[in-house]
């Protein structure tokens, strides 16, 4: 007798719960029905004006997803640029080089890696290849170091074979 209570108890929330869904259902509908007319009853030029304005939203939202997109796509090889920094800058200062700015010492990732500075889990993808520029600046007492990486989908700007 208890477990028939407990169905019927069951049902009746169940349908309640769809009742309640159906009628939402129908207001919603019922908005957006008097909406639309509403809006058709807008004058014609304001009407166009407000599609303007809802294409270029539309534009902008778009160019914004899409800048996301493509950050965290370049986010990737921004951190394989970083690490090869660092590797060259380990490298010079484990070893003592202190190149000059008009002849900067030209290293290549493969090199980096053959030596133990960089490692292959650092590197984007297996298409990539690239180098890294160092040079002492005397009068900033600090290394300068820019890296260049060409991958399939990405190179980055300066980049000289």
């Amino acid at each position: 007798m208890d477990e028939q209570k407990k169905a019927s108890n069951g049902n009746i929330v169940w349908r309640k719960i769809k009742r309640f869904f159906r009628r939402l259902y129908k207001r919603i509908i019922i908005f957006f029905k008097k909406s639309k007319m509403r809006f058709m009853k807008i004058k014609k030029e304001v009407r166009y004006i407000i599609y303007i304005w809802v294409i270029v939203f539309l534009v902008f939202v778009l160019f914004l997803i899409g800048a996301k997109v493509n950050n965290k796509f370049l986010a990737k090889y921004k951190a394989m640029e970083e690490a090869m920094d660092k590797a060259v800058l380990d490298y010079s200062q484990s070893n003592l080089i202190y190149p000059s700015k008009s002849k900067p010492d030209k290293l290549s990732i493969d090199f980096l890696i053959d030596e133990g500075y960089l490692y292959k889990e650092d590197i984007a993808d297996e298409s990539c290849t690239g180098y890294a520029l160092v040079y002492y600046e005397d009068d900033k007492h600090d290394f300068n170091v820019k890296s260049y990486i060409s991958c399939k989908k990405y190179t980055t700007e300066g980049y000289e074979k």
